[in-house]
């Protein structure tokens, strides 16, 4: 089955100037244009170097409205997870001054008008985009401002109008713990992904349970999750429960959805896919995770695949198993 291509985006680079670009042909467009002019902020990592030149990208977006960013800007994966992309541009130099954005026009079809943008700066170790799953992000930092124009444009407005221009001079917000000064903005090192089961066992267990019962691949209450994923999952290591997991099948898509507790690091668990149960392949998939539902300490997550991105082999057989690891 072959799914619709996406939306196209249009990009033009730009030097701190207003491009308006007519799309022929195309309904409900807007574009937002972030310019990095001379003398305007640089980018400084969490080693307080100015970053090199193709260091990372800048990515310019929207974030869910129920997001947390106060307890998740942090996490990577979360954050993702509640992006909704606009564009994105490497971080170069500028007109003889590094460590500077560059300047990029982004036209989108069907942007969420009025919602508040944000400017998330990734650097990297090979100096390219961010991995899928984050594994080249050395640093990071996620900014916005409180100036008025630093929405999504109206689709409905004739150019000019449906079009605005961000600059980094105007950030005044950050969350992830970052200094912005006058002449700067300093990034932070991502939060760790790692799951800390000490803690956790310490909290959940009676000091006099024995070892056997509150190691992270025992299963005390009998239910078929140990207790690494009782954590992961938020559950009660004591008590049988109904699995936090289920798939489903649609004409387009498989729909794996899976319980997760608010307090473990989103980048904790991997989705692998096989069709034989020997194979197994980290799926690209685990990187659309939405969060669908607040269950108190826990939170359900959904991922789709698209039955069209499966080789035709795998349409007739398909597993899916979530890796989480300490």
């Amino acid at each position: 089955m072959t799914l619709p291509s996406p939306a196209p985006i249009l990009s033009l680079l730009t030097a701190g100037i207003l491009s308006v670009l007519t799309v022929h042909g195309a309904r409900a467009s807007v574009t937002i244009d972030f310019t990095a002019q001379t003398g305007q902020r640089n980018v400084i990592d969490h080693f307080g170097n100015l970053v090199e030149n193709d260091g990372g990208e800048v990515r310019v977006g929207v974030i869910d409205r129920d997001f947390d960013l106060a307890r998740y800007g942090d996490d990577l994966h979360r954050l993702a997870q509640a992006w909704t992309p606009l564009g994105s541009t490497p971080i170069r130099e500028v007109l003889g001054q590094p460590s500077r954005f560059s300047a990029r026009t982004v036209v989108k079809q069907t942007a969420p008008t009025g919602k508040k943008l944000y400017l998330w700066v990734l650097t990297t170790t090979n100096g390219g985009s961010a991995d899928q799953d984050f594994g080249n992000v050395r640093s990071h930092g996620l900014f916005s401002s409180t100036a008025e124009h630093w929405v999504v444009p109206s689709p409905a407005e004739l150019a000019p109008r449906n079009s605005t221009i961000l600059s980094s001079s105007q950030i005044d917000q950050s969350w992830l713990g970052e200094t912005i000064t006058e002449s700067s903005l300093h990034l932070g090192q991502p939060a760790s992904e790692e799951i800390h089961y000490d803690e956790w066992q310490a909290s959940v267990f009676s000091p006099t349970m024995p070892d056997a019962g509150t190691a992270p691949l025992a299963d005390p209450d009998g239910d078929g999750l140990v207790n690494l994923l009782e954590q992961f999952t938020g559950r009660n290591p004591l008590v049988d429960e109904p699995a936090p997991f289920s798939t489903s099948i649609g004409t387009d898509a498989v729909e794996f959805q899976f319980e997760r507790s608010k307090d473990v690091p989103a980048g904790a668990a991997k989705l692998f896919i096989s069709n034989n149960l020997d194979d197994w392949a980290e799926s690209d998939a685990g990187s659309s995770a939405r969060v669908i539902a607040d269950l108190g300490n826990r939170e359900r997550v959904q991922i789709r695949i698209a039955l069209s991105s499966l080789p035709a082999a795998w349409r007739g057989s398909l597993f899916i198993r979530l890796d989480v690891t300490l």
